[in-house]
């Protein structure tokens, strides 16, 4: 899964400026998208299976996860364009689901990741998400949306409403402005039961809701974490 992982990125990077190869033409990106694929990490498992994601923060050396990733005892890995690492959790903010990692054993640089947007989110802005869906199934999938709702406050801790979709895997990946700036993580998929009253959609139907970091806690804890 390492050689995998490496050749991943290896590709998608030479995707950013090959336009076609033997099977047709190759995806092209915006250099907003460029850049996140570039700071996106995977986080893996024991046995190598990709089950979260991550991103590394530029002017911080740290990685920005989600905290339900990392359950105590978990023993994990990180793979990006840097190669496969260790790293420590160096923050977790379990109420609001906030994960900090700290590279070790790799050298990164202070100009490596991606900046921090220096405000939050305003509510219709439009904004994309970056993660592994399923794991090793789909990686660096990309989905976007507008921000439904800039800050919530509830049993799920302080959070963005958001409209682009997540799956499985994507958590922990970046939650970006049209800019490619960092707002915050993929955080989690709440699913409402509606009363459907046609068929032949049954009685209920889930209409899913997705949550994303809030802005001015990762600020706050990017800023305690790199003193």
């Amino acid at each position: 899964m390492n050689r995998l992982a490496l050749f991943l990125f290896a590709v998608l990077v030479g995707c950013a400026t090959t336009q076609t190869n033997a099977e047709g033409t190759l995806p092209t990106f915006d250099k907003p998208v460029e850049r996140a694929i570039h700071s996106t990490v995977l986080v893996q498992d024991e046995q190598e299976r990709t089950y979260c994601s991550g991103t590394l923060v530029k002017k911080t050396r740290h990685i920005l996860s989600a905290a339900h990733c990392f359950p105590p005892g978990q023993t994990f890995s990180l793979v990006g364009l840097h190669g496969r690492y260790g790293a420590d959790v160096v923050h977790l903010d379990l109420e609001n689901d906030i994960a900090l990692l700290r590279p070790r054993g790799v050298e990164i640089r202070l100009r490596d990741g991606v900046p921090l947007a220096r405000k939050p989110g305003r509510m219709g802005e439009s904004v994309f998400a970056l993660g592994h869906a399923k794991g090793d199934a789909f990686p660096f999938t990309l989905t976007s949306g507008i921000i439904s709702y800039p800050h919530r406050k509830d049993s799920a801790g302080h959070y963005v409403q958001a409209t682009s979709p997540l799956v499985p895997g994507m958590s922990g990946g970046g939650f970006y402005n049209s800019r490619g700036e960092l707002l915050g993580a993929n955080l989690f998929v709440w699913t409402l039961p509606v009363h459907c009253m046609f068929p032949p959609c049954g009685a209920f139907q889930d209409s899913p809701m997705y949550g994303f970091s809030y802005h001015p806690l990762i600020k706050d804890a990017l800023q305690s974490a790199t003193k």
